[in-house]
């Protein structure tokens, strides 16, 4: 049998994906690369990552050409996780916490899930943080009452006003408190509390 194909980027580290030695794992997703891919015949296709600006986003017509072929079609975490929730009535089946928010219409913006990332030579390493992962690490560190609510409350707001690829907890930080020793502390609590939701969905 055939290998299942990955398209992942950011969502995962390449620890992450030398753990998966039966999947093959291609970059993320832009228009065209899952019917390329459907040229290997694989077993099954998951769809993490994709492109979501500077190229033509992975389009539902060739994951729907894929179904139609007898191509088990998954998606998660990311452009994985909105895809799936578009086509979940067509069979494609979505993983995943990321997954059932946009399912149930609990998300509904693309930009929750987006992140800025380097080139494939450095591994697609995610230099932003995407809004799913602020929400579910602010949503743990309330559970814990590491903050009060109207602190954290504030933190979202701050987060959700920062553009995608210039969101960081050091810029979230700096933005909540100029005071420097502020910042910092707030930066070092925000990064230890990081919850990372892509990366969870991803793996699962």
């Amino acid at each position: 049998m055939n290998q299942a194909v990955v398209f992942c980027g950011p969502s995962l580290l390449s620890a992450d994906r030398n753990a998966f030695p039966d999947v093959r794992f291609v970059p993320p997703a832009a228009q065209g690369d899952v019917l390329r891919e459907m040229e290997h015949r694989p077993s099954a296709i998951g769809l993490i990552d994709g492109y979501f600006g500077d190229r033509l986003a992975v389009h539902q017509k060739e994951l729907l050409e894929a179904l139609s072929k007898g191509i088990p079609v998954y998606g998660a975490a990311s452009m994985g996780a909105l895809r799936a929730a578009e086509l979940s009535s067509y069979g494609m089946v979505g993983i995943g916490k990321i997954f059932e928010a946009y399912h149930r219409n609990r998300l509904q913006s693309d930009a929750d899930v987006a992140v800025a990332h380097g080139p494939e030579e450095l591994d697609f390493l995610a230099t932003s943080i995407s809004m799913v992962d602020v929400r579910e690490t602010l949503a743990a560190m309330g559970r814990r009452k590491i903050l009060s609510d109207a602190d954290l409350a504030r933190i979202n707001t701050v987060a959700a006003s920062i553009f995608f690829a210039r969101r960081t907890w050091r810029s979230i930080a700096e933005t909540m408190h100029p005071d420097r020793a502020q910042s910092s502390d707030l930066q070092d609590l925000l990064q230890n509390s990081h919850v990372q939701q892509k990366r969870i969905d991803a793996l699962k």
